[in-house]
Parts: C-alpha cells; structure tokens; sequence
C-alpha cells in the first residue's frame, strides 16, 4: 500500500515555536554543602552526551542509538549542541535556566527529524514520492546537573521531545496519524575549567601599532583569541604585552616579572627580532650563528654557537633561549613565530629598500629565523612556528609602512597563529 506523506508535527505552530523560551530544569552544585548555581561561570564547561533517540508513529518505533557528542555551555551565556545554538540565562527567583534556541538551530533539528523519519518511513516500506515532511519542536529540557568540585564532574539529562500529526492518504481518503520524536542523552561534564591564558609576548608587531581596522580590536591577539573561542567553544583570554621598540634582550629583561604577573597563564606566543635586526643609528644583534672566521663551505659555517663560544653571549640565539628558559621553568609553554620580512630601514620615515630580498637586514632576519627553527627542535616546542616572513613577503599590501602591518595584515597574523595552534 503507498502512502503520500503531506505534512507532519502541525500540533504547534512556526510562530508560537520560534523564540520560545525553554526552562531547564533546577541546577544543584555540591561544593561541600549543596548550592544552586548563580553566575553563568558556574555552569560554563564542556559536557559529552551519549544520546538516544526514539520515533514512534501509530504505536510502531524505532530506536536510534548515536554516537557521542559533545554540549559546550560558555559563560558568555551561549551553548551549542551538535547543530543546536542558543543561549541561556540563570533566573535567580526559580533558579532555573532560562533557554531560547536559536532559529536556524530548530531549522537543523527539523531537517534532521525529517531525514530520519524518511529512513523509518522506507523501513516501514512506504513510498517516498512525492513527500513533503515537516518536523516542528516542541521543547528541550535539561534536568538535574550536579557538579562535585573534588572530581570536576557534572551528570545529568537532556532531552528533547517533538510531537505532531501526519496527514497522508490512503487510498483516496485523507487521515492522519501521531508522530512522536524523542531524544534522551546522559551527561557528563569532562572540563570544569575551560578558560585558556595566552600572554602574547614582543615588540610593536604584537601590540598592534598601525592598525587601521578598529572594530576587531587592537592588533592580532583579539582576533586570535575570538578564532579560538569560536572554533574550540573554550573561553580564551590572551594578554598583549607588546612593547614597541623592544628586543630581544628587552623582553628578556621583563620575562620573569611577566610570568609573575599572570600566574594563569598557560601559554606564551613569542614574536621578537624585528628591532634587534635594525641596522639604522644602531649595530644590528648577532644572530648566534657561526660565521666570524669562517667562509662558506667551511665546517661549522652557519651553525649554532654553543654557550661559551665567542660571540654568544648577547646574541639572539641567547636571549631567547634565556626566554624560553624562564617560561619553562615555571611550568608555562612557549611558542615561537617566525619574524616577519622588512620592506625597508624603519617602520616610516625612511625610503623603502630598492630590493628588499638582498637587504643586509632581511638576510639577517633569515638568520634569526633559522635560529628560531632549532630553538623549537631543541626545546621540543611542538607547534611549528607560523610563517610571518614568507606571509608578508607575499603581500607586501597588507603592510602600513615598511615594518607593521595594517589591520588585514593583523588579521593575516591572527589566521597563521590559528593554524599554527590547531592540534
């Protein structure tokens, strides 16, 4: 027997759905005694769900066993469940959640309940030409989330129900029949704190000068840190400590007092040489690599220097280590970027190199860029450093004068750290 499926769940209206408010139920944190929750950072974390689901259609069902998935609550007061978005709010008078999802999250819950009432639908061994399905949600509940502060653990249950009518006909005559569509999943919370610390650690280039593009903040660190938010749903805090017009050696000199500063700090993304390789009114700071006294071809020529070695102590090469030594020691990662290529002498002011690729100060930014590879293979730094000197060697355009670059080159920055930091 064929059936033609004209609609399904018209027991709500678009309408009346669309903006709904959803209460969860009550939140209870156990922190020694019981408490309820009262700020949005209590309940912020990163949950995994295993998950059910269940149609019914005229007493005939089907169960749907999916895989894991996870439910992300931040405290900036949005969630995302698989396809579903929204946010929520802490209602201190009934101290329950208050919900509302998103439109574009229903029309994914929708299409999906359409999809899989199909697969049920040829199951069943009913003819899917000409269908038209409509899948309209009722309601998402979530209840009884508990979190024991000795084991960074939450348990509770979320489900979500649709119900609605199906009109078909059957041989001529119009009928209709009740569709059903549960889901149920069992929570765990797996991260109490989902907070990251960066400190972004160098000269002018980490603090932003000659940015032009105001509305996404000041420099490369507040559009990397909403890249990260966005794509791993953790909240992010990363610190510009960049100080324009500083070296190497100057950013050795405050290190210490900026772990001591920012104690939760897990991360430092460090970017200096462009100053130390300045040659204008200046001497220029060696490298660290082998070269006085030898000639190309030479054994050792082009080398690191080792401790002790004339011509080390000062050097690039030692100053950073020093860097990275400090950080280590307490308990912080450090990563490195690649310098970025220099278009002339200075940041303005100055004429621009007639061959950029030649000048004395690029090649010596190519040194300390070989530096910074075998500092990452020595201290086992994990994260390749991203390319600076190539990316904006490529596109000159997305530089203000000679050394910074303009908002899209920041945003440039903002996407290679991104990649870079991506496991």
């Amino acid at each position: 027997m064929a059936f033609q499926l004209i609609s399904i769940f018209q027991m709500i209206t678009a309408s009346r759905l669309r903006g709904i408010l959803i209460a969860f139920g009550a939140l209870s944190f156990c922190l020694g005694d019981l408490s309820i929750a009262s700020t949005l950072e209590d309940i912020a974390g990163i949950y995994d769900l295993t998950c059910k689901e269940k149609f019914s259609a005229k007493g005939y069902g089907k169960d749907h066993s999916t895989d894991s998935e996870e439910l992300v609550f931040r405290a900036d007061s949005t969630f995302t469940l698989g396809d579903i978005e929204g946010t929520f709010n802490i209602s201190p008078s009934n101290k329950k959640i208050l919900v509302q999802v998103e439109d574009s999250s229903l029309n994914n819950i929708e299409d999906g309940c359409a999809e899989i009432l199909s697969d049920l639908a040829i199951d069943k061994g009913v003819s899917l030409e000409p269908w038209e399905i409509t899948c309209l949600v009722q309601t998402v509940k979530l209840s009884k989330l508990k979190i024991r502060k000795e084991a960074a653990e939450a348990k509770g249950k979320l489900k979500i129900k649709v119900k609605g009518v199906a009109s078909f006909e059957v041989d001529g005559d119009m009928k209709e029949k009740k569709f059903s569509y549960k889901k149920g999943c069992e929570i765990i919370k797996k991260k109490a704190r989902i907070d990251d610390y960066y400190v972004a650690f160098g000269d002018s280039i980490t603090f932003g000068s000659d940015d032009d593009i105001m509305a996404d903040g000041f420099g490369y660190p507040p559009v990397l840190d909403d890249l990260l938010e966005n794509y791993t749903g953790f909240i992010h805090t990363i610190v510009n400590a960049g100080i324009p017009g500083e070296k190497s050696i100057d950013g050795l000199a405050r290190v210490q007092s900026l772990i001591n500063s920012h104690p939760q700090a897990t991360i430092f993304l460090i970017l200096f040489g462009t100053n130390d390789s300045r040659a204008l009114g200046t001497v220029p700071v060696p490298s660290g690599l082998k070269y006085y006294g030898l000639d190309p071809g030479d054994p050792g020529y082009g080398e690191l220097l080792d401790p002790g070695d004339p011509g080390y102590d000062g050097s690039f090469l030692d100053n950073m280590q020093q860097i990275i030594d400090a950080i280590v020691a307490s308990g912080k990662t450090p990563i490195l970027a690649k310098i970025p290529f220099a278009f002339g002498p200075c940041g303005g002011g100055c004429e621009p190199f007639t061959d950029p690729d030649s000048a004395s100060r690029n090649i010596l930014i190519q040194d300390y860029n070989t530096v910074i590879n075998a500092l990452v293979a020595d201290n086992g730094i994990s994260v390749t450093p991203p390319d600076f000197y190539e990316h904006f060697r490529a596109n000159p355009e997305e530089f203000n004068d000679n050394i910074h670059p303009d908002g899209t080159g920041y945003q440039s920055m903002a996407d290679l750290w991104f990649d870079a930091l991506l496991p």
